[in-house]
């Protein structure tokens, strides 16, 4: 699973996190952020299979994560994506790992 934090600084939420493969870190997953403009932001995990995206406006943002290096038909990211409201009083969530 994907687990996110989310941390506010006046108007601005950081979005940081880990991605488990199972009990292990999944190494060099990628996680995919997608707001309401339809811009997106792509991060992938470090060893200890964490990430962080920079700061961004409070939203609304669909996210998915997947692991390996060729994302997942179209069905399988529309089934596996979530809606995270980045906003004052949400402070994590969790994910599937896409495969």
């Amino acid at each position: 699973p994907v687990n996110l934090v989310v941390r506010f600084t006046r108007d601005q939420a950081t979005l940081t996190g880990t991605v488990n493969d199972g009990d292990r870190p999944a190494v060099h997953a990628w996680v995919h952020l997608l707001d309401a403009n339809g811009v997106r932001r792509r991060a992938r995990t470090d060893q200890n299979g964490g990430f962080e995206f920079p700061p961004m406006v409070a939203g609304r943002y669909e996210v998915f994560s997947f692991a390996g290096d060729q994302p997942p038909g179209p069905a399988a990211i529309k089934a596996g994506m979530t809606v995270v409201n980045l906003v004052r009083g949400q402070n994590s969530a969790v994910l599937p790992l896409l495969r």
